[in-house]
């Protein structure tokens, strides 16, 4: 199979589910489809085109190699990132949730060796998944005589997407607590920007909303042990739900306070009645 690099950026719609692992070489396979109106989304997936020489520069220069080691060269902080056979095939999400989950402890030790939170763009972060799964690209990494790139040194990068399901999503929106600092239809707490606005998206970046999530990470994770009492926890299906309700019309259009759990209308209820210096408003009345 010829290796090149994935062209032109391509979108994939995802209007019913894609299962197959979209293959980024010469020519991109496409992907395979399951019939189940049960979990049908029209969102609309953006694949940027992705690098791993520019991933290896930037893993270099961001300092992600204080922390995590290719071929043994680099830190023992985190777990290493050769191009193994779990690296092979990489699902945006699940990389998003992988990130997520571990947020506090990587940007606590990024903090103590690099002095800062690393930020990252949607573009750096594919290409930094690029270079994870190319063996080629990592097969001098830490050597002192380096190989000799030429134009044939060309990747092969597979990702997999996950059936991605509106419904499921909003009842994850709902069920894990996002509603209570996000807003749909002006249902949701305004403690955070309400969701409508991501509707203007008419193509969704996978590797954006990793970048997004995770620059965001330590204001939203304070949010979240503040309002629900710790951090929230997804797995890469959840996270992929939740992207599919937040760009699919119909799935927006029919949120509502009827879909808010007898728990959620509690929490929100509680939260509502407490002021800015965290005090019970309806406790106050009462003295």
């Amino acid at each position: 199979m010829t290796r090149g690099f994935l062209k032109p950026a391509f979108a994939v719609s995802v209007f019913t589910a894609v299962v197959a692992a979209i293959s980024f070489g010469a020519q991109p396979a496409a992907a395979g489809h399951i019939k189940d109106d049960s979990v049908t989304s029209k969102t609309r997936l953006l694949f940027p085109v992705l690098n791993p020489e520019r991933g290896r520069e930037i893993f270099v220069r961001k300092g992600c190699v204080k922390c995590h080691s290719i071929n043994g060269a680099g830190g023992t902080i985190g777990p290493p990132l050769d191009a193994t056979v779990k690296n092979r095939v990489i699902n945006p999400f699940s990389f998003a949730a992988n990130m997520w989950n571990h947020a506090p402890g990587m940007i606590a030790a990024q903090k103590k060796k690099l002095g800062a939170q690393l930020h990252f763009t949607g573009k750096e972060l594919g290409d930094i998944i690029a270079f994870i799964q190319d063996d080629y690209a990592q097969s001098d990494f830490g050597k002192l005589v380096p190989r000799k790139r030429g134009s044939k040194d060309n990747p092969e990068i597979r990702l997999v997407m996950p059936i991605m399901s509106p419904e499921r999503g909003k009842k994850v929106f709902v069920n894990k607590g996002c509603v209570t600092c996000h807003s749909f239809n002006g249902v949701g707490g305004d403690d955070a920007p309400a969701m409508d606005s991501h509707t203007k998206e008419d193509l969704v970046n996978p590797f954006a909303f990793v970048a997004k999530m995770w620059d965001h990470a330590p204001g939203m994770i304070a949010a979240q042990k503040d309002e629900l009492g710790g951090q929230l926890h997804f797995t890469g299906a959840q996270l992929a739900d939740i992207t599919a309700f937040i760009h699919d019309e119909d799935a927006r259009r029919s949120f509502s306070k009827k879909d808010l759990t007898p728990r959620i209308r509690k929490m929100m209820s509680k939260m509502e009645g407490m002021d800015e210096g965290g005090k019970n408003e309806d406790a106050d009345k009462k003295k």
